[in-house]
């Protein structure tokens, strides 16, 4: 529970505010996290699916459209084996999103 605060760093240097606003939002996400049943399955759900969407499918995606038909001295585009890398790490990551 200590390192709770330390997660909204990152929203500090967005947003700087003031102390008091700080600590009322980390008390009252806190709350909610506390007063909601269930709020880890849900979280858990969530992170399955937008983690394995930001870490395999949409690198795969990217790497395909950037670089598929790339001309360039050393050929056309992706090698096969890259292309079914790509396809691999995309199926990958549906199938353990929805089993996440």
């Amino acid at each position: 529970y200590l390192t709770y605060p330390i997660m909204f760093y990152p929203v500090w240097l967005v947003a700087p505010l003031s102390g008091p606003f700080r600590a009322a939002a980390v008390v009252g996400t806190a709350a909610v996290a506390h007063a909601v049943p269930s709020f880890g399955k849900f979280l858990g759900l969530v992170g399955a699916s937008i983690c394995t969407l930001l870490g395999f499918i949409i690198p795969a995606i990217l790497h395909i459209k950037v670089f598929h038909y790339e001309k360039g001295p050393q050929g056309d585009g992706l090698k096969r084996w890259e292309l079914w890398l790509d396809y691999f790490f995309i199926g990958f990551g549906i199938v353990f999103g929805v089993l996440g």
